[in-house]
């Protein structure tokens, strides 16, 4: 369930994670905490948030096979001017701190991740574990560009454009396909 009628907060992921994410084929992500987030790591900043779809890091080995020839046509296709686009919006429904690798092997299926990227992501650092944040993901009716800005760079999850936007848009998943997959990985990550 969306709150905010506008937005000015975006979440940034692998350009071939916000396609999956707006294809309904994920609706949960992991993160860990990008460089720039300090010691403390990665924290829930935003309940709601634009998609900022990122190209950098993405690799074809820490992705699942059947997503490969997607991402290939993600890089392809890539925005060549100097402006963010964005076409999804996301709620979060649910989040879950994993504390124990073994919970992650029954994820495989739900995401497209490999199962080695994310045990690596869950190891690396100080602090053992990962997040898990169910989205439930909307459809912008129009693409949102925006000119790209030095300060939207860096190893962060958050990113603020400073300005309010629309977060106008439909479900990608109907309520109970989204309901279904929500329920399948709660009870995977409990």
């Amino acid at each position: 369930m969306k709150v905010l009628e506008r937005n000015s907060k975006a979440f940034k992921e692998w350009a071939v994670v916000v396609d999956a994410l707006g294809q309904g084929q994920q609706v949960v992500i992991f993160r860990k905490g990008g460089l720039e987030e300090g010691s403390g790591g990665f924290e829930i900043e935003n309940r709601e948030f634009f998609l900022f779809p990122t190209y950098e890091h993405q690799k074809r080995q820490e992705l699942i096979p059947s997503v490969h020839s997607r991402l290939e046509e993600i890089i392809l296709h890539r925005p060549k001017d100097q402006f963010i686009h964005l076409q999804y919006y996301a709620t979060i429904q649910s989040v879950f701190k994993i504390t124990d690798v073994k919970v992650l092997r029954p994820l495989e299926g739900h995401h497209i991740w490999t199962q080695s990227l994310l045990e690596e992501r869950f190891s690396w650092g100080k602090k053992k574990g990962l997040f898990a944040l169910i989205l439930r993901v909307f459809k912008l009716p129009h693409e949102i560009s925006l000119p790209n800005r030095s300060d939207f760079g860096g190893c962060r999850s958050w990113i603020d454009f400073g300005e309010n936007f629309s977060t106008e848009g439909v479900p990608v998943l109907s309520n109970p396909e989204f309901h279904q997959k929500k329920h399948t990985i709660e009870k995977l990550l409990q």
